[in-house]
């Protein structure tokens, strides 16, 4: 049985990034606490024990929604793994979902005027230091 895919208003950054990267996920579902990935809360086929993708020294558990959680799904292993994510200035949008690498002039066009309420811009400031887009609103 096939859970039915996230619509484009229970996406986050994240998931509305990977969609655009990757392309859909087999198999999305609404988990319990004990099943569901620790940052998400959703579940998908292939399911990874946190200490497999993040280091021990990690502290941006803030935002995570299940912190007992043991595993990540397979959208936030990709988020965590994919370092350009971490190095390159990125813009995301949630409808149509879209992921694009921003050079500094449409860096700029975009920060020029006002952005929209479905755009994320991530800017990491020190290129492959923090994980900028799990947080990104």
């Amino acid at each position: 049985m096939t859970a039915p895919e996230l619509t484009a208003t229970d996406r986050d950054v994240v998931w509305a990034a990977y969609t655009a990267a990757e392309g859909a996920v087999d198999a999305i579902e609404r988990a319990d606490r004990a099943s569901g990935c620790a940052r998400c809360g959703h579940a998908t086929t292939v399911m990874t024990p946190v200490g497999q993708v993040i280091s021990r020294r990690f502290t941006g558990y803030e935002s995570w929604t299940n912190l007992a959680g043991r595993r990540l799904c397979a959208v936030c292993v990709w988020v965590y793994r994919h370092r350009p994510l971490r190095t390159e200035t990125h813009l995301v949008t949630r409808d149509p979902a879209t992921l694009r690498t921003a050079n500094s002039a449409l860096l700029h066009q975009v920060l020029s005027t006002t952005v929209a309420a479905d755009t994320a811009v991530i800017v990491p400031l020190r290129p492959g230091r923090k994980h900028l887009l799990p947080d990104a609103r």
